[in-house]
């Protein structure tokens, strides 16, 4: 049996509205490992840098680091990245994919390169200078799941460099997020984005209680040959029949 380790950290970005009629909100978080499965000797931290408190508004960037660090044996690791499914939608219609979005998250191009954060399907990933970028679309690694009774929209983010003991992940996975530009409110509680040229629906969503998940999830890399393997091996292929995400686990 492969030894592994399942790190369960849950991270809970809070919007709070300020005031009925006004587009603007404050994001606070807490972090809060609630479960740890250990066999062997593979333990890592999920690590986050966030400014408590800050004003939410339609555009502006709001600082969310995330990457892990492994305490012990050689790892690879992923990170299970989930918003409520009302203010993201990746998929496609009659051939064509779309990209709505009413809360969007950024990564920088130096995490997308070869041996670092991956966010497609499979380990080859789109190919070219940044084969971990998917786009837009059915490219992602994402699925959907219910969390405290919600519908969850779930990225998959895999590291592709094996962690050494007393390392951290030379990039984060992502590092900002930021309510769409067009956004508004008339309640400031229900927040709405038009069709614009990178939308095709217009979406709507109650932001006054939004979280965001993140669960990290480590696997001895003795044995595996990469990280893709080594993680669907001992955590099971997100999206595939029978899969149990680690957030109802």
């Amino acid at each position: 049996m492969k030894k592994k380790i399942i790190a369960l950290a849950i991270t809970a970005a809070m919007l709070a509205v300020a005031a009925i009629g006004m587009t603007v909100a404050y994001l606070t978080s807490t972090d809060q490992k609630v479960n740890t499965f250990t066999v062997g000797n593979v333990d890592i931290t999920l690590n986050e840098t966030f400014i408590q408190n800050s004003k939410l508004v339609p555009g502006k960037n709001i600082e969310k680091i995330v990457n892990v660090t492994n305490n012990k044996e050689a790892a690879y690791v992923r990170l299970h990245i989930a918003f409520p499914a009302d203010t993201f939608y990746y998929g496609e219609t009659d051939g064509v994919q779309e990209y709505n979005n009413l809360v969007h998250f950024n990564q920088r191009y130096a995490s997308l390169v070869p041996g670092e954060w991956n966010w497609c399907k499979t380990a080859a990933g789109v190919g070219g200078e940044h084969p971990g970028y998917p786009g837009n679309g059915t490219n992602y690694n994402t699925y959907t799941t219910s969390i405290d009774g919600k519908d969850y929209r779930v990225f998959v983010v895999t590291y592709m460099t094996v962690l050494g003991a007393g390392d951290t992940t030379e990039t984060d996975a992502m590092y900002n997020v930021y309510l769409d530009k067009y956004a508004d409110s008339e309640d400031g509680v229900n927040y709405t984005a038009p069709v614009v040229d990178y939308r095709t629906a217009a979406m709507t969503a109650d932001l006054s209680n939004y979280k965001i998940h993140i669960i990290a999830e480590g696997v001895q890399a003795e044995g595996f040959s990469d990280a893709y393997t080594a993680l669907n091996t001992a955590f099971g292929t997100p999206g595939s029949t029978g899969y149990v995400s680690p957030f109802n686990k």
